[in-house]
């Protein structure tokens, strides 16, 4: 979606919530389309502003874990950059987990998700550790949670 879309369904978003205050589903989505226009200061503001009990809804919090991937790799090297020095540093697991959130942080979940399984026998629980991460931000619904998930269970008990 080109940025200007996500400012008009960030305003229509706005106005049905200010309409329905209790509808997590609007507030989440709302989120989202900040997330994607890299307002982060926006999002925390909101989300201050909202009662402790959406605060603590999980589908806000699964949210906010996003905007932290997203916020800490919308800077730094570039995904070729950080590609280059895993070819010298193969075994290198925090590179790797590295490349998967910057992965992660592009919505090239896929690329994130075969790089952390064709590294798996070199840290399994870090590896794991991720991939649960990046699951519980998708949601257990997402099409992408649940085809790696089963990849990594086949890896995990092979």
């Amino acid at each position: 979606m080109a940025e200007n879309k996500f400012e008009e369904t960030k305003d229509t978003l706005l106005e049905f919530i200010s309409k329905n205050s209790d509808e997590i589903k609007g507030i989440c989505f709302y989120l989202e389309c900040l997330i994607e226009l890299k307002q982060f200061e926006e999002v925390e503001m909101f989300i201050s502003s909202l009662e402790k009990d959406v605060q603590n809804k999980d589908e806000v919090k699964q949210v906010l874990k996003k905007m932290e991937i997203v916020k800490n790799n919308s800077s730094g090297p570039n995904i070729n950059e950080l590609l280059g020095k895993l070819e010298s540093e193969p075994n290198n697991i925090d590179l790797i987990l590295e490349i998967s959130d910057k992965y992660f942080s592009m919505k090239q979940y896929e690329n994130g998700m075969d790089l952390l399984l064709k590294n798996y026998p070199k840290n399994k629980d870090s590896i794991k550790n991720k991939m649960v991460e990046f699951f519980a931000v998708l949601g257990n619904t997402d099409q992408v949670t649940i085809q790696y998930r089963k990849k990594l269970s086949q890896l995990m008990f092979s």
